[in-house]
């Protein structure tokens, strides 16, 4: 089954601006998604995707990835439209499936995502993280290429082209319960400089790329 991972990217975040290029053990944060999107499988296909004004500062950071997979597309849509930017993806790349990945997650866990994959053949509509493996940080969904393209027709509230998934948990028939992680301070996703600076410190520790290796460095960490 041939998979496309859309890794969304942009450098204008209300919170935290050009979060994406900020450096974690020596390379931006953007290059070690890519690594670990690239790690879930040779099945899987990468394509960083961002708004063309941001196309060059991300392409430079995304080729510091340590890795083959380091396409960049960025289709002429607005910033805010990233499901519109996904349905550009999915017309100039076609695919089974499509798994949305956030470049604000550098601890994504390969392991984990082809865990998604599996029941995702299982269940071939849309399936995310089971909730018993929920942490802020880990999130990965996946989709048919029908369902992403009913979406790109259908979604009009800005909400639902911002955040691409909604509609399609919707449409679905899933109605997405707000997973708490275990404990607050298992948030691994970057939305602030307290946020990067816990980062840092785990990828400082980490051995390896799965699930287990980070939870066991953030352990490290004292976090």
């Amino acid at each position: 089954m041939k998979t496309i991972a859309i890794v969304q990217a942009r450098l204008g975040s209300t919170r935290f601006p050009r979060k994406v290029l900020e450096r974690i053990e020596g390379r931006p944060m953007i290059a070690h998604v890519v690594e670990r999107v690239a790690a879930i499988g040779s099945d899987v296909h990468v394509i960083v995707a961002c708004p063309p004004d941001d196309r060059q500062a991300i392409l430079a950071a995304v080729r510091e990835a340590q890795c083959d997979q380091r396409h960049v597309y960025a289709p002429d849509v607005r910033a805010e439209d990233v499901l519109g930017r996904f349905a550009a993806v999915a017309k100039n790349y076609p695919a089974d499936a499509y798994m949305r990945v956030t470049a604000d997650c550098p601890l994504l866990a390969p392991d984990l995502a082809q865990a998604v994959l599996t029941l995702y053949r299982c269940q071939p509509k849309y399936v995310e993280v089971p909730a018993p493996y929920y942490l802020d940080g880990f999130d990965v969904e996946v989709f048919s290429r029908e369902l992403l393209e009913r979406a790109e027709r259908e979604a009009t509230d800005p909400y639902d082209r911002e955040h691409v998934a909604p509609w399609i948990q919707r449409a679905c028939g899933v109605y997405k319960e707000q997973f708490s992680p275990p404990c607050p301070r298992y948030k691994l996703s970057v939305d602030t400089q307290e946020d990067l600076d816990r980062v840092r410190r785990i990828m400082a520790k980490v051995k390896g790329l799965n699930f287990a290796d980070t939870l066991a460095a953030a352990a490290e960490c004292g976090l």
